[in-house]
């Protein structure tokens, strides 16, 4: 009756704690540096973009910061920045953006009732992914996916773009990895 006891109990941890994370999976530290490259694009003359993701200090968050510079013409660009830091959710395999703060100074999610994006990330082999959806003022979405897969130049970066019932943008890109 022991070991029987025993058993259910070891395989009841391993359940709980294993979650959905696979032995396979990265861990959060294997994809910390900075990386940059080039984009080209149909509808633009093309994107540069650099993304560093790395640990903040005094927790187990860590933050993804990447920035593009979209060449619309000769003379018209636009560059757009997202920082956003993450932190473990109950569920091991899903990090959630805590980009605000609760009453008590606790870093939470925004709200996405409120027209605020709602972020996550996981990681599952050698990918790291955002997702981040918005529902817009219509009460549709706006889902952007930021794949970035670790490779031996760097990290290869799929990014799409679905909103309601337009066809989805998709841009992809090498990104070389600058710096640890």
């Amino acid at each position: 009756m022991r070991k029987v006891r025993y058993s259910l109990t070891v395989w009841f941890f391993l359940v709980l704690f294993t979650g959905s994370v696979s032995a396979d999976d990265r861990r959060i530290k294997d994809f910390f540096g900075t990386y940059i490259g080039h984009a080209e694009t149909a509808e633009e003359l093309g994107r540069d973009m650099s993304v560093s993701i790395g640990p903040i200090a005094g927790s187990d968050d860590y933050y993804v910061k990447w920035s593009t510079v979209i060449h619309k013409s000769s003379d018209r660009t636009k560059r757009v920045t997202y920082n956003i830091r993450f932190t473990q959710s109950r569920r091991n395999a899903v990090h959630i953006s805590a980009m605000a703060q609760d009453v008590f100074g606790k870093a939470v999610p925004l709200d996405p009732t409120k027209g605020d994006p709602l972020v996550w990330a996981r990681i599952k082999g050698d990918t790291h992914t955002v997702y981040a959806m918005i529902i817009t003022d219509d009460g549709g979405f706006d889902l952007q996916v930021y794949n970035r897969t670790l490779n031996k130049d760097g990290m290869w970066l799929e990014f799409t773009r679905k909103q309601d019932d337009l066809l989805p943008k998709k841009i992809t890109a090498q990104l070389i990895r600058v710096s640890e």
